[in-house]
């Protein structure tokens, strides 16, 4: 049990630095595509986005996740179910998203990047 554990402790700490250095490479990519001034517009949308898109899950992934490695069998009900469930808080953590954005009275640019994050996160 404990090379298991190991070995599965070293793969999830390689995973974790390498999603760190290609986030970093991408957001440097992006901030000197698109210029200071769209990198804070940019990053102001992606954070009103994230903060929806705890509303979108309600935690059902985590319970899926458990469930279907459970019982895999019940694997295409369960997920079935789950987006079932999640569709109308994807209604609202997009509208709630884009909502906030306009009601803090963002400019356009962040209202229209807050819609095309929100459209992500339904993916």
């Amino acid at each position: 049990m404990a090379p298991s554990i190991a070995k599965n402790t070293a793969y999830l700490t390689v995973a974790s630095i390498g999603q760190k250095l290609v986030a970093f490479a991408y957001f440097l990519f992006v901030a000197r595509v698109i210029g200071p001034e769209h990198t804070g517009a940019y990053f102001l949308a992606l954070s009103i986005t994230t903060i929806f898109s705890v509303i979108a899950d309600v935690g059902v992934t985590p319970v899926v996740i458990r469930e279907v490695a459970k019982r895999p069998e019940d694997a295409a009900d369960l997920i079935g179910r789950a987006l079932w469930t999640k569709v109308p808080f994807m209604a609202v953590g997009v509208l709630g998203a884009i909502g906030t954005a306009m009601a803090l009275g963002y400019e356009p640019l962040v209202v229209q990047l807050v819609a095309w994050a929100s459209l992500v996160m339904l993916a």
